[in-house]
């Protein structure tokens, strides 16, 4: 299983407590993060923030931008555009996730932690002020760190 870990290192132990005189140099305090490779299904598509979908009284997650040759684009996700006019048209609202619901985006990111790249899963979206639209989306992966 890969892992985070967080050090944060204060010099020699016992300095950080020390006051520094007037003419010394406080005991610098330096923290490092150091993970491995973790593969894992987030999602490759960008989201509005939060208050986004708060202003105009919708939940879910607002879909802004599903780069080509993702495997949200194959399954059919719309992102956030512009028509002719320059009007915005909303992208799909990511509002389930293989039948529970997504009110937020810290719903959909907790859903996606017990899914693994590869998986299958219906995804529930409000599509042109349609709700109950339904897309199955197989998880792409992404790596997000390795130890150097």
């Amino acid at each position: 299983m890969s892992f985070l870990s967080l050090l944060f290192s204060e010099g020699e132990r016992g300095e950080a407590e020390k006051k520094p005189k007037d003419k010394e140099k406080p005991t610098p305090h330096f923290f490092s993060l150091s993970f491995s490779l973790i593969k894992t299904s987030l999602p490759q598509i960008s989201i509005a923030p939060p208050q986004t979908l708060r202003q105009i009284g919708e939940t879910g997650v607002l879909i802004l931008d599903v780069p080509p040759g993702t495997p949200a684009a194959a399954a059919g996700i719309r992102g956030t555009s512009r028509d002719e006019r320059g009007q915005m048209v909303l992208g799909d609202i990511i509002t389930s996730l293989d039948g529970k619901e997504v009110k937020s985006q810290r719903d959909l990111f907790g859903a996606l932690d017990e899914r693994r790249p590869g998986d299958k899963v219906r995804v529930g979206v409000t599509r042109g002020g349609k709700k109950g639209v339904e897309v199955d989306v197989v998880l792409g992966g992404r790596e997000i760190g390795r130890d150097e």
